[in-house]
């Protein structure tokens, strides 16, 4: 069948249908348990309709993230040998809980507070290791994650050398992408609202306050107050990602 003028005008790929779909994961250090959460619970639905070997990445045609959010999108849509993602939705939290702890070494003191003016709070070293189990043919996928969680203040911006198709060096000076747009949920209080607490009574309240979100209702932010407002007839979070 020939397609129409309009598709050919947009240069649209006819596989894409008629909208194109976009998953855009938030920043905010450990609070990645939050989507994480959300996201399990989506990817056990699309599972129950399609299969259990149905992932997050067969559903949307571009996933992005910033810091943490993007390395969510990594082991949403890093390939393994046979092309499918290497993660499941629901190994992103356990991940988190895993590994936060050592990427976000928990310390209190003077020293502490001498150390964070003096430079990054973390060293990043940690992080650095365990991305660099991972990589891919153009930009390592390690210094990818390793460059959208640089965030200034927590750990060191980033920097690597790229090979170009003609084989000369290009240069990456990088850090979080959260500097520019980060859209943490500002509803959050107390320690579930630090980027790096990183214990295990937080991680804990991160998980319980990531299923309580489930069962609250589809809400919209006012643009006139700024507070978010359940939208009519919408439902719960978990009723509407059933839909």
């Amino acid at each position: 069948m020939e397609e129409s003028s309009s598709r050919k005008e947009t240069n649209n790929p006819s596989s894409y249908g008629e909208r194109i779909t976009v998953l855009g994961i938030d920043g905010g250090g450990i609070r990645g348990i939050l989507p994480g959460t959300i996201l399990s619970f989506l990817e056990s639905k699309l599972q129950e309709l399609d299969g259990e070997n149905a992932r997050i990445a067969d559903y949307f045609d571009v996933i992005a993230g910033t810091s943490t959010g993007g390395l969510i999108t990594a082991m949403l849509t890093a390939p393994d040998q046979n092309k499918r993602p290497l993660y499941m939705a629901k190994d992103i939290v356990p991940f988190y809980l895993k590994h936060c702890p050592k990427i976000f070494p928990q310390s209190s003191g003077p020293i502490s507070r001498l150390n964070a003016l003096m430079g990054p709070k973390y060293n990043g070293k940690y992080l650095r290791r365990l991305a660099e189990m991972d990589g891919s043919k153009d930009a390592p996928l390690s210094d990818v994650c390793i460059s959208t969680s640089s965030a200034p203040t927590y750990l060191p911006a980033y920097h690597f050398k790229n090979k170009t198709q003609e084989g000369h060096d290009r240069e990456f000076h990088l850090v979080d992408g959260g500097v520019a747009a980060n859209n943490p949920d500002d509803t959050l209080s107390g320690d579930a609202s630090s980027t790096d607490k990183a214990t295990e009574q937080n991680m804990k309240d991160l998980v319980n306050i990531g299923e309580g979100l489930l069962n609250k209702p589809v809400s919209r932010m006012n643009l006139d107050t700024g507070i978010f407002e359940p939208v009519d007839n919408a439902g719960t979070n978990e009723e509407a990602l059933i839909r």
